[in-house]
Protein backbone atom coordinates (compact mmCIF):
# COMPACT_ATOMS: atom_id res chain seq x y z
CA UNK A 1 0.00 0.00 0.00
CA UNK A 2 2.91 2.41 0.73
CA UNK A 3 4.57 1.56 -2.47
CA UNK A 4 0.93 2.71 -4.45
CA UNK A 5 0.51 6.28 -2.62
CA UNK A 6 4.36 7.29 -3.24
CA UNK A 7 3.53 6.35 -6.61
CA UNK A 8 0.44 8.00 -7.35
CA UNK A 9 1.98 10.63 -5.58
CA UNK A 10 4.59 11.33 -7.96
CA UNK A 11 2.88 10.83 -10.67
CA UNK A 12 0.16 13.36 -9.72
CA UNK A 13 3.31 16.04 -9.34
CA UNK A 14 4.54 14.87 -12.57
CA UNK A 15 1.33 16.14 -13.68
CA UNK A 16 0.83 19.20 -11.47
CA UNK A 17 4.21 20.41 -11.27
CA UNK A 18 4.19 21.62 -15.06
CA UNK A 19 0.66 22.62 -14.94
CA UNK A 20 0.85 24.85 -12.18
CA UNK A 21 4.45 26.01 -13.70
CA UNK A 22 1.84 27.21 -16.96
CA UNK A 23 -0.30 28.64 -15.43
CA UNK A 24 1.98 30.91 -13.44
CA UNK A 25 3.28 31.96 -16.66
CA UNK A 26 0.64 32.62 -18.03
CA UNK A 27 -0.54 34.71 -15.26
CA UNK A 28 2.65 36.60 -15.51
CA UNK A 29 1.68 37.85 -19.38
CA UNK A 30 -1.69 38.49 -18.72
CA UNK A 31 -0.55 40.81 -15.54
CA UNK A 32 2.49 42.57 -18.05
CA UNK A 33 -0.28 42.80 -20.65
CA UNK A 34 -2.66 44.37 -18.12
CA UNK A 35 -0.10 47.01 -16.78
CA UNK A 36 1.19 47.51 -20.36
CA UNK A 37 -2.48 48.52 -20.93
CA UNK A 38 -2.82 50.99 -17.76
CA UNK A 39 0.20 52.35 -18.24
CA UNK A 40 -0.98 53.59 -21.87
CA UNK A 41 -4.20 54.70 -20.36
CA UNK A 42 -2.39 56.67 -18.18
CA UNK A 43 -0.29 58.44 -21.06
CA UNK A 44 -3.65 59.56 -22.81
CA UNK A 45 -4.89 60.80 -20.17
CA UNK A 46 -1.26 62.99 -20.01
CA UNK A 47 0.97 61.38 -17.65
CA UNK A 48 3.71 60.58 -19.60
CA UNK A 49 6.96 60.39 -17.27
CA UNK A 50 5.25 58.03 -14.51
CA UNK A 51 8.24 55.57 -12.94
CA UNK A 52 7.10 52.27 -11.36
CA UNK A 53 8.74 50.78 -8.59
CA UNK A 54 7.89 47.50 -6.81
CA UNK A 55 5.26 49.00 -4.83
CA UNK A 56 3.02 49.94 -7.51
CA UNK A 57 0.86 46.70 -9.03
CA UNK A 58 -1.78 46.93 -11.53
CA UNK A 59 -4.88 47.14 -8.67
CA UNK A 60 -2.79 50.22 -7.79
CA UNK A 61 -2.85 51.91 -11.49
CA UNK A 62 -6.76 51.15 -12.35
CA UNK A 63 -7.84 53.10 -8.77
CA UNK A 64 -5.23 56.13 -9.74
CA UNK A 65 -7.36 56.18 -13.40
CA UNK A 66 -10.35 55.69 -12.29
CA UNK A 67 -9.14 58.49 -9.87
CA UNK A 68 -8.46 60.73 -12.52
CA UNK A 69 -10.99 60.16 -14.78
CA UNK A 70 -13.75 61.04 -11.62
CA UNK A 71 -11.51 64.14 -11.21
CA UNK A 72 -11.72 65.15 -14.66
CA UNK A 73 -15.41 64.41 -14.86
CA UNK A 74 -16.30 66.38 -11.78
CA UNK A 75 -14.10 69.52 -13.38
CA UNK A 76 -16.04 68.97 -16.68
CA UNK A 77 -19.51 69.02 -14.49
CA UNK A 78 -18.25 71.68 -12.34
CA UNK A 79 -17.18 74.24 -15.55
CA UNK A 80 -20.86 73.40 -16.88
CA UNK A 81 -22.85 74.13 -14.63
CA UNK A 82 -21.08 77.99 -13.93
CA UNK A 83 -20.88 78.30 -17.82
CA UNK A 84 -23.94 76.01 -19.54
CA UNK A 85 -23.88 76.64 -23.11
CA UNK A 86 -26.97 78.26 -25.01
Amino acid sequence: MNKDYGSNLYHLMYILVPLIYSMSKYFLQNEAHEQSYLIEELQSLGFHSMRLNGLNDNGELRNLIKGIKESLLQQYDQAYKEHPRR
